[in-house]
This record gives C-alpha cells, structure tokens and sequence, in this order.
C-alpha cells in the first residue's frame, strides 16, 4: 500500500510546534511535536485514519527531523 502524507507547520511555541498533516483527502489532522525531547502527540486523527497509519508517518518524518535539528516548515512522507 502506498502512503502520501503532506506535512505542514501551522503553530510554533516554546515548547512545541504544532503541524496539521493531510493525506488523499481535503482533511487536515493535527499533531505536535515537542522542541525539548521530540515526543509526538495526535490532537486530532483523520476520520479515515482508522489505525493512525497517517499520523504515525508524519510523526516519524518530524522525528527525524527533529533528531537532525530541524523542524521545517513544511515536510512530506512518501512511500
């Protein structure tokens, strides 16, 4: 099965910086990512991401990021 994931930068805080994250879809679902120790957490699922297979690609594109040390703007996951 193949994945598409459109990642985007909406908030940034001191502590986190929130991405909304899209697959096929017009839907957007929203996560955030910690600046400190780059934990990933969902604040709103896809309807159809019924196994949050999206959100756990775009969580492991930021996690990556993050380890580099970056948190872009905007980011996609394809597969």
């Amino acid at each position: 099965m193949a994945f598409y994931v459109k990642i985007r930068k909406v908030a940034e805080g001191h502590r986190v910086v929130r991405y909304s994250f899209q697959g096929g879809g017009p839907e957007l679902g929203l996560l955030e990512i910690n600046r400190e120790n780059g934990e990933v957490s969902l604040v709103n699922s896809l309807a159809d991401d019924h196994h949050n297979r999206m959100f756990d690609r775009a969580a492991v594109k930021l996690i990556r990021a993050w380890k580099a040390g970056v948190l872009p703007d905007e980011t996609e996951w394809a597969s």
